[in-house]
């Protein structure tokens, strides 16, 4: 037997392509990674701008430059970082964090553009580069099985007589894709306009908006709150932030207007803003709070950030959620992370930023997410969970206590009578009227009353998803007991596991109970709960409505109050 080592044969063109389709999977994080290689340059100033047909796009920095040498062999090349070399007087003075880890920072526009160009003069050189790559006719040798030295090349020229103290990088990219050119000439409001979702924006101005949460910027007021309630101690980790962002002195630019983090929050429905709880919902600790989560010393992954919860859903809606940020840059965008229940009913209403450090090895090559099963991921989701249990509780006494104090402001607008004042406007209807009226199931057990008030602050609070669920449990739960009193409870219940059917089941077995002889309209309003609950628990694409919920809610009510009758039809359970 023979034993020898072989060599696979070197990587073809088509893994360009792999890492660069695989890497950037927008046109926003692609321009990160250009602004991330500023900052590790030691930037202060990154100016973006686009041509007026938006088909070139120029960004040029004020960082250290690089030479030829540093462009060929760190740059250009896949996978490569470079060697650590001494600080410079730059970076001991801004002592930045570095954010390049993977050296892949070409590839960043390798499926956007046409042509990619490249000059740059380091600082002290007096030398300077420019090379260039044709990315279209790159494009025309994928799969072909071309060797990747062979076309992986650009074209360099240097020159020298430039002054010691002359440093920059200026990037351009020709011939941009034309679906991003048609979003980036959409018409549409501006940042300083009120908007509900950044797709009310214009092109270049979402770009703006996107570019703020993904770069290491400042604020564009100076806390993500409002600064009166701000408070040295009570809020260090948000003033502490904000002061390394200053120290950091990064600042982007996008045709002229900078970028900067646009969060800002309590962030209301203007129409929120207009009733008699206005004034309430912008009160720090009765309409909103902020919660901290700080990592301690003997933590796995080091953490802290901010989560800040309010009365109603949270606007732009592309702020809800949660965003975490590894070395000052977003990691994707604010999402749910899969959080338990208790984050359900208020994840439309929470918004937060969380800084992780030593969680590298859980972050996956696209640098727009984390494995979901690694054990520090999971850690550390585990202790936002922690803190998100926590906020719920003090949520619902916000909620409590807020709505006790309109209604003790609507009785201050009565008469000795008791009948309203002319002067005054009548109670807001959201209060007075329940979707599901609550005396329906007060002689129910507890574990029954208690969804309630659920299922009616999910509907007045707008959590249409909630509410729908809750009301679904609730027939459940009311089958459930229908069968428990009568002694028949085997009957609702699987067979192997002894666990409670679903609804679908439950609904099937009442349907067919000679002895309980249901009325097919009560079957049917619990068909049409169901089917309601099920989309709103299952079906991502589908966004519950008010209407939606409005056209079940007489059916509802009497599905249920049947249930109730015929449930106090038998002895109750001893």
């Amino acid at each position: 037997m023979e034993n020898r080592i072989v060599t696979p044969k070197d990587p073809s063109i088509d893994l360009i392509r792999i890492l660069s389709e695989g890497t950037y999977t927008s046109f926003p994080q692609a321009l990160k990674e250009f602004i991330s290689n500023s900052h590790d340059a030691f930037a202060t100033e990154v100016a973006l701008r686009f041509e007026d047909d938006f088909a070139t796009l120029s960004i040029r920095d004020n960082g250290e430059g690089m030479s030829a040498d540093d462009f060929t062999n760190v740059f250009a090349s896949i996978a490569r970082t470079g060697q650590k070399t001494p600080p410079t007087p730059e970076a001991e003075r801004l002592k930045r964090e570095r954010i390049g880890r993977f050296g892949i920072g070409a590839l960043a526009v390798v499926g956007t553009a046409e042509k990619f160009t490249i000059r740059s003069v380091k600082k002290g050189s007096g030398k300077g580069f420019l090379a260039s790559i044709d990315l279209k006719d790159l494009r025309t040798h994928y799969e072909k099985g071309e060797d990747l030295d062979k076309v992986w090349r650009f074209a360099l020229s240097e020159w020298q007589d430039e002054k010691n103290s002359t440093h920059f990088t200026e990037v351009t990219v020709d011939g941009i894709r034309n679906d991003i050119r048609q979003i980036l000439q959409r018409s549409g409001k501006s940042l300083t306009d009120p908007f509900q979702s950044t797709s009310e924006l214009s092109g270049v101005e979402e770009l703006r908006w996107q570019l703020g949460i993904i770069c290491p910027v400042e604020y564009v007021h100076e806390y993500p709150i409002p600064s009166k309630y701000v408070k040295a101690e009570e809020d260090r980790i948000l003033t502490d932030v904000s002061k390394r962002l200053e120290k950091n002195q990064f600042e982007v630019t996008l045709n002229g207007l900078p970028v900067k983090n646009p969060t800002y929050l309590p962030g209301y429905d203007p129409d929120k803003l207009k009733g008699a709880e206005a004034k309430l919902l912008l009160r720090r600790g009765l309409g909103y709070d902020v919660k901290y989560l700080e990592s301690t010393a003997d933590s796995k992954v080091t953490y802290k950030g901010y989560l800040c919860v309010q009365a109603y859903q949270i606007f732009p809606q592309e702020l809800r959620g949660i965003l975490i940020r590894l070395r000052g840059v977003a990691i994707g965008w604010h999402r749910a992370l899969n959080l338990g229940a208790s984050a359900a009913t208020m994840l439309t209403s929470m918004s937060g930023e969380v800084w992780v450090g030593g969680l590298d090895e859980a972050l996956q090559f696209d640098r727009e997410s984390f494995r979901e099963d690694h054990p520090l991921f999971v850690w550390l989701r585990d202790r936002i969970q922690e803190a998100v249990n926590a906020e719920a509780v003090k949520f619902r006494e916000r909620s409590a206590k807020r709505m006790a104090m309109v209604r003790r402001g609507q009785k201050k607008g009565t008469g000795k009578s008791g009948k309203p004042k002319r002067e005054k406007k009548s109670a807001d209807p959201r209060y007075s009227h329940a979707y599901l009226q609550p005396e329906i199931l007060e002689k129910m057990p507890e574990y029954i009353t208690r969804l309630i008030p659920q299922v009616n602050g999910a509907y007045e609070r707008e959590w249409y998803e909630a509410a729908a669920m809750v009301l679904r449990r609730i027939m459940e739960t009311l089958i459930i007991e229908l069968y428990t009193r009568r002694g028949w409870t085997q009957d609702v219940q699987d067979p192997t596991s002894n666990e409670f059917l679903m609804l679908k089941a439950l609904i099937d077995q009442l349907n067919g109970d000679a002895r309980l002889r249901v009325q097919r309209r009560t079957i049917d309003g619990l068909n049409r709960v169901k089917e309601l609950g099920d989309t709103a628990a299952h079906d991502f694409r589908v966004r519950i409505r008010k209407s939606d919920l409005d056209r079940i809610q007489s059916v509802a009510r009497l599905a249920c109050e049947r249930l109730v009758f015929t449930i106090g039809e038998s002895a109750p359970t001893p």
